[in-house]
């Protein structure tokens, strides 16, 4: 129908629509468009407005008291299209091994197959525009592959790890935002901060939404059925702070909203010194005529099994000298101000005194992650070109960890509370020892393939002497896990909050494992999945 500033309504005004969705990141959004294509109203209620804003931005401010997270660094955003206004465009799927329960990984295994999922992962690549998974997924299918990349992926010890991009990250908000307002059956409502979920009498039902503005308006929003969307940290709060009829908040009777916080620890450690030459096209990161690839390597599930760990998986980026390390902040922000565009860099504050945390940097955020579609592919094409007078000798190996659930890794409610009297949430973020011994094993089993196909040694790899310094991957999970029980989890699955009729959560809480896959993918096809489902109970 149109967007709307929601200090424009007057105190007291009432919202209705079929189903109302808080939160217009790339869950909201989809959910919403889904629904609308089938006729369903909808209100879709996002706190920030089309653009960032400081004092909106603070709603997020949490005190973090578990293990650090990145300083300097932007996780969320707090505006119109969500977090995805900052997403470098990375997309890959979980794995079968994900959803499954096994007995070496505490609290592991989904309510739903890794067959319910995947056939929604296709839909979710056309939303996000990234080119098809299955292209890729078979290493020896690739014409263009080196034969020594195909020979790592011979057999059944290590599976490939696909990572796409499509020409340009995907920004909801800039993207959809002509088709939401010209929608007969959205209605989209900015700076509308949800405050608090308002049960019904009896408590097992949601009667309405209490939504406030950072100027002051008061309004309700009502529904027949209600998304919470607003991703894994404040799915989370709005339960626990909606205490109303439910003392310790909706969906908490078992104590487990805010448990089992996961996240994907990374860490740069180890380095291959390679057999030259070297051509390693899809290992370093290929660009595409729709977009781009990486492979990773990870253990197959066999291997898995056999060796008991988690499901990690490494990539490689060529080993910059110390010079380009030092260069590397001021040519982010130069892309940056020539470019004027949203790519990841924007979320970094570069400063002289964090350089240690841009050299951590570097490898994290490449060039096909920072530089526009057009620019990358020359930037391809010249390291190509000067192949033969400029060869690489060594790669950089950065390690993407999954976690164990730990119901003691969560997020709780504290007692300073932010501008809209909200309390704010407290962080305790825990990685364990298995992610250690899981990296260790896949870097032991990786030195002995390198060697056998030809292409290096792996040098200073991981052993379980040497803990290494994890960061964060700003991937919010686990919060409100998906389970078959109310004593296991907070939502079943097909999303809706155990004990409550028409209250739904979307998103990256819902995870019970994460893999190690970056979860935008998985949410977008969590997303439509959860749009057929509520297209069913409104029919």
């Amino acid at each position: 129908m149109t967007i709307i500033d929601s200090n424009s309504l007057e105190d007291g005004a009432e919202l209705r629509a079929d189903v109302c969705i808080v939160g217009a990141g790339a869950a909201g959004i989809t959910i919403a468009l889904q629904l609308a294509a089938s006729g369903r109203s909808v209100c879709l209620l996002e706190s920030g407005n089309e653009h960032h804003s400081d004092d909106v931005q603070a709603l997020y401010d949490l005190d973090n008291q578990g293990y650090p997270i990145r300083e300097n660094f932007m996780a969320r955003v707090r505006a119109f299209g969500g977090s995805c206004n900052l997403w470098a465009g990375r997309a890959m799927k979980l794995s079968p091994i994900d959803f499954e329960e096994r007995d070496w990984v505490p609290h592991s295994g989904w309510p739903i197959r890794f067959e319910d999922l995947s056939r929604y992962y296709p839909l979710a690549e056309r939303v996000l525009r990234v080119p098809s998974f299955s292209r890729f997924e078979r290493v020896a299918d690739l014409r263009d592959a080196d034969p020594k990349e195909r020979s790592l992926f011979d057999g059944d010890e290590f599976s490939p790890s696909v990572a796409l991009w499509g020409a340009k990250p995907m920004r909801f908000g800039k993207i959809y935002r002509r088709q939401l307002r010209n929608s007969r059956d959205i209605s989209v409502y900015l700076n509308a901060n949800v405050t608090e979920i308002v049960p019904t009498e009896g408590g097992d039902a949601i009667a309405g939404l209490e939504v406030r503005t950072l100027a002051g308006r008061r309004f309700r929003a009502k529904a027949d059925q209600y998304v919470l969307a607003c991703g894994g940290l404040e799915n989370a709060r709005l339960l626990l702070v909606s205490r109303r009829r439910h003392a310790h908040g909706i969906g908490n009777e078992n104590d487990l909203v805010g448990r089992y916080y996961l996240d994907h620890p990374r860490t740069l450690l180890g380095s291959v010194r390679l057999n030259l030459p070297a051509r390693l096209p899809y290992l370093m990161g290929l660009p595409l005529a729709d977009g781009k690839v990486q492979l990773g390597i990870a253990l197959s599930e066999r291997a898995q099994r056999e060796d008991r760990v988690l499901n990690s998986y490494l990539s490689v980026e060529p080993q910059l000298s110390d010079f380009a390390a030092q260069q590397y902040g001021r040519t982010v922000n130069a892309l940056k101000t020539v470019l004027k565009r949203g790519h990841s860099g924007s979320r970094i504050r570069f400063n002289p005194t964090n350089i240690a945390d841009v050299r951590e940097m570097i490898y994290l955020l490449t060039p096909k992650e920072l530089m526009p579609h057009f620019l990358y592919r020359y930037y391809a094409w010249l390291k190509r070109a000067m192949r033969r007078t400029l060869s690489v000798s060594h790669l950089t190996v950065i390690n993407f960890c999954e976690q164990v659930p730990d119901p003691d890794s969560r997020v709780t409610l504290g007692t300073e509370r932010d501008a809209l009297d909200m309390h704010k949430l407290v962080l305790r973020w825990r990685v364990g020892t298995a992610e250690v011994a899981s990296i260790e094993r896949l870097h032991a089993r990786l030195a002995r393939r390198l060697n056998a196909v030809g292409i290096g040694t792996l040098e200073q790899g991981m052993t379980l002497d040497s803990a290494p310094r994890f960061t964060d991957a700003s991937h919010h999970l686990g919060t409100a896990r998906m389970s078959d029980s109310p004593h296991t989890g907070v939502v079943d699955r097909n999303c809706r909050v155990h004990g409550m009729e028409n209250l739904y959560i979307a998103g990256s809480a819902v995870f019970p494992t994460a893999g190690h896959a970056n979860p935008t993918l998985t949410i977008v096809a969590l997303a439509i999945r959860l749009a057929d489902h509520l297209k069913q109970l409104c029919s």
